[in-house]
């Protein structure tokens, strides 16, 4: 008989996939449904979860949802944002996300994952959360997939898969899903990438009811989910947006630390932002210009800012042909005589400034500087 703690459950169905977090609905003899963090043991299996939400139905019979990983399914309450010119690790990037999401992890082999990593906070438009990063960091190739354990640890990459040497015994099968059911002794061998009759398990449903332990066992990919689809389907225009974001300040090479404007506060602020620009020039921008921002290749770790919104701070400093601006004058040489004696030096009166009209500019940008 499984148990939630230390309440007995009269049925359990549990989910355990190949990627993500596993979820178990549980209907318990007694009379208030657990809270907070628990223990559901299945047969010999047991796994750290979370109870989502609970119920009473029916008298005496309450009914949970637990889920393993549960915190990666909160939403992102803080734009997060790191910048190395030396290339940001990736242990420092799950780190901040797991312990954001308070969830254990085990940290993968860490790499370098580009010079930048950012990730919007959630806003009423537009939900976002740490499961969402996650997924993302899977598809740009920052990691392998993860999975929640039974033992509530988060990891990456598939599990190292073994034979299931458990009794087990084949019940039928089902055309429609490419699924097999088992009736079973005990559930902690059933596990994705463990083989049954030497395939491999993509994703297990365990079922208990009446003392009797049942394995639906998958064996091909689930289809894409409908969110993945509809991403993959805009993928290419939300690559493509131009940020607009607020100079804090220029360093001497000309990139810039961003902040978000007002009305962007879920986006996270940036450090050491390349300019790029079609002429040879880079501007020296001051605190509170705002600049155009895009990603390089689609590549989220690769910002550039792209132009400035143009104002009369913005353009002071660049002449046209045709304009009069101040001009220094140089030092005068002198070489002639003084008193009737050879001398030479320079007339250092003459050094000031005046103004001049540009009679020649750039043939290219017709500028200059």
């Amino acid at each position: 008989m499984s148990r939630v703690g230390n309440q007995r459950a009269s049925q359990v169905e549990l989910t355990i996939p190949q990627w993500g977090g596993w979820r178990a609905e549980v209907v318990l003899e007694g009379d208030e449904p657990p809270t907070g963090q628990v223990t559901l043991t299945v047969g010999g299996m047991a796994l750290t979860g979370t109870v989502q939400r609970g119920s009473v139905e029916f008298p005496g019979k309450p009914a949970v949802v637990i889920r393993g990983g549960i915190g990666w399914l909160s939403d992102v309450s803080a734009p997060i944002s790191f910048q190395s010119d030396a290339g940001v690790r990736l242990s420092t990037v799950l780190s901040a996300i797991s312990r954001a999401a308070r969830q254990t992890i085990e940290q993968p082999t860490d790499s370098t994952i580009g010079g930048y990593f950012e990730a919007i906070a959630s806003r009423p438009s537009s939900r976002v959360t740490y499961k969402d990063l996650l997924d993302r960091m899977v598809r740009d190739g920052s990691v392998s997939n993860w999975r929640v354990d039974p033992d509530g640890v988060t990891r990456f990459g598939a599990r190292t898969g073994a034979p299931v040497t458990d009794r087990y015994t084949f019940v039928r099968r089902n055309p429609s899903t490419g699924s097999r059911v088992f009736a079973i002794d005990d559930p902690k061998q059933i596990l994705p990438g463990n083989l049954i009759d030497g395939v491999a398990i993509v994703r297990a449903v365990i079922r208990e009811s009446h003392d009797e332990i049942t394995a639906e066992v998958f064996e091909d990919s689930s289809p894409p989910s409908i969110a993945d689809q509809i991403r993959a389907l805009v993928a290419s225009a939300f690559d493509d947006a131009v940020r607009t974001y607020v100079v804090a300040a220029c360093h001497g090479d000309g990139r810039l630390d961003l902040v978000p404007p007002p009305n962007c506060t879920y986006y996270p602020e940036m450090r050491n932002v390349e300019q790029w620009s079609l002429g040879g020039c880079v501007y020296k921008a001051s605190a509170g210009d705002e600049a155009a921002v895009v990603f390089l290749d689609s590549n989220r770790t690769r910002p550039i800012v792209i132009g400035f919104k143009l104002t009369s701070d913005t353009v002071q400093d660049v002449a046209r042909k045709g304009d009069t601006v101040k001009i220094l004058l140089p030092p005068m040489v002198f070489n002639g005589t003084v008193g009737g004696a050879p001398a030479s030096g320079i007339l250092a009166s003459m050094v000031g400034s005046t103004l001049g009209t540009i009679d020649t500019g750039s043939s290219k940008i017709g500028a200059a500087t």
